[in-house]
């Protein structure tokens, strides 16, 4: 989202953007950065001018020897594609067009960078049942009165695996707080989540 609104009231929505190459291997390769710049025309600010811009930003590995996370299907997808685009289109395909997330217990807000869930605070759980995705996936359950929540992830049957690791933001302007965990998906199609008072 991009948007420019003057104090005369002129609306622009669509910013300029630039890709200097900064450096070009042996191999043909590039490094590329992206440059966002008001549209063409504004050559400056005035009082009672705003700019309101949201940035998706994805850092991914560009080879295997770069990671060094436990994700062994992230690991082979690097080694079969090192320095590649695919990864971010795989990133885009199986966690923003594709990933389906069903909540019980509140309401889901986002699906994607990162997937909200707004907490019921008169349900004892919420629970989170996926298809798809692929990679680490932040979650956050907003709209908490405390934070006296733990997450588990659905192993098998009937057993739980507790996610350790938790931020935890406060916004005093609404007595709420946020708890944001990381989910790690793609080892199985689906998966089923749950967020437990204590």
């Amino acid at each position: 989202k991009f948007n420019i609104a003057t104090a005369g009231g002129e609306t622009y929505s669509t910013p300029s953007l630039t890709f200097p190459c900064q450096q070009t291997s042996e191999d043909g390769r590039m490094s590329v950065e992206v440059n966002i710049r008001p549209p063409v025309g504004i050559t400056q600010f005035a009082a009672g001018d705003t700019v309101t811009i949201d940035v998706e930003w994805m850092t991914t590995p560009g080879v295997v020897e770069d990671y060094y996370g436990p994700n062994n299907e992230l690991k082979g997808f690097l080694t079969l594609n090192p320095m590649s685009w695919q990864i971010v289109k795989r990133e885009i395909d199986l966690n923003y067009r594709h990933l389906v997330i069903s909540v019980e217990g509140g309401t889901l807000e986002s699906t994607y960078a990162p997937a909200r869930v707004r907490v019921d605070c008169s349900e004892s759980a919420v629970i989170l049942r996926l298809k798809g995705g692929v990679g680490g996936s932040p979650i956050e359950f907003v709209g908490l009165q405390h934070p006296s929540y733990e997450f588990y992830q659905t192993v098998g049957k009937d057993n739980e695996r507790k996610i350790e690791g938790c931020q935890i933001d406060y916004d005093a302007s609404k007595a709420e707080y946020t708890m944001t965990y990381t989910m790690m998906l793609g080892a199985t199609f689906e998966s089923s989540w749950k967020l437990k008072q204590v």
